[in-house]
C-alpha cells in the first residue's frame, strides 16, 4: 500500500506540475501571441488533461480502489504477499473507464 501512496503523491506532483507548465504557457501567450506559443500552449493542455483524467479516475472509483486496498493488505497480512490480480487499474495506470481483467497466478 505504500507504493499506492507514493505512486498517488506522484501522480498529484505531476499533475500540479502540468497546471503550473499550462498556466505559463497561457501567460506567454497572452504577452506574445503567435502559432508556436499557441502550439506550445495546446501541447501542455493535453499533457494536463492526461494528468486530470488519472486523478478523475481515482475520484470516481475511490471505494472499489481503497476496497482492493484493503483486500491485499489482509491478503499480504495472511498469506505474506500481495494477491495477484485487480479489479480496478492501479491508480497510475487508470486510462479510463474499463477495469483489467482478472490475472491469475
Amino acid at each position: 500500500m505504500d507504493d499506492d501512496l507514493e505512486k498517488m503523491v506522484e501522480d498529484i506532483r505531476r499533475t500540479i506540475e502540468a497546471v503550473e507548465r499550462a498556466h505559463k504557457r497561457a501567460q506567454a501567450l497572452q504577452e506574445a501571441p503567435s502559432t508556436e506559443q499557441l502550439h506550445a500552449y495546446r501541447n501542455e493542455i493535453r499533457v494536463l488533461l492526461e494528468e486530470l483524467k488519472k486523478a478523475d479516475y481515482i475520484v470516481r472509483h475511490e471505494v472499489e480502489v481503497l476496497a482492493e486496498d484493503v483486500v491485499d493488505l489482509v491478503h499480504q497480512a495472511l498469506s505474506g504477499h500481495k494477491a495477484a490480480y485487480r479489479h480496478s487499474p492501479p491508480p497510475t495506470s487508470a486510462q479510463g473507464e474499463t477495469p483489467r481483467a482478472k490475472q491469475h497466478p
